[in-house]
């Protein structure tokens, strides 16, 4: 057998169990969708957002092959610089089902690690230390530091956006 057939071959059962998932998850989306909006939209731009978010999905899960050759014991150590701990790490695998290899990604772009010369300069150490910020829930809502001003942030995993809360100085 040559490595095609085999890669071939598992190719052909991701196809399958992806049709299997897609075959799950299309009716609760379509239903969802109508929950939230109603008739609103045409079911051509229902279906165009499903497809849409199905391949956002597929592409960040993909992203990490192309972009990230660390081990996922090499992304933990690293996500353990910033805010967060074991628990938050063990919560984002098991409960969030999110992908770390992103979320790191995300941190690194927006957000101050503890040991960066940030975290003393915007007194973020002080802060906690007062018992002035709020740590936020377990798992990837966790407070982090905004690396451009400090501010306490919070990336979303569902959306990967970025969002602020204010806190005293």
């Amino acid at each position: 057998m040559t490595k095609d057939t085999k890669y071939d071959k598992v190719l052909q059962e991701l196809e399958s169990e992806f049709g299997m998932l897609m075959g799950n998850y299309l009716q609760k989306l379509h239903n969802a969708f109508h929950e939230n909006y109603g008739l609103k939209d045409s079911h051509t731009d229902i279906i165009d957002k499903i497809k849409h978010d199905c391949m956002s999905i597929f592409s960040i899960k993909l992203g990490r092959i192309s972009f990230d050759e660390r081990s996922e014991e090499e992304v933990i150590e690293e996500i353990l610089k910033y805010n967060f701990d074991m628990k938050d790490i063990k919560y984002m695998k098991e409960v969030e089902r999110i992908d770390l290899f992103s979320h790191l990604g995300s941190l690194n772009t927006n957000c101050v690690k503890r040991t960066g010369p940030e975290w003393f300069q915007f007194g973020i150490h002080e802060l906690l230390q007062e018992g002035k910020i709020d740590l936020g829930p377990v798992g990837s809502r966790r407070t982090q530091f905004c690396k451009c001003c400090g501010e306490q942030i919070y990336i979303s995993h569902e959306t990967e956006q970025l969002h602020s809360r204010s806190y005293p100085k």
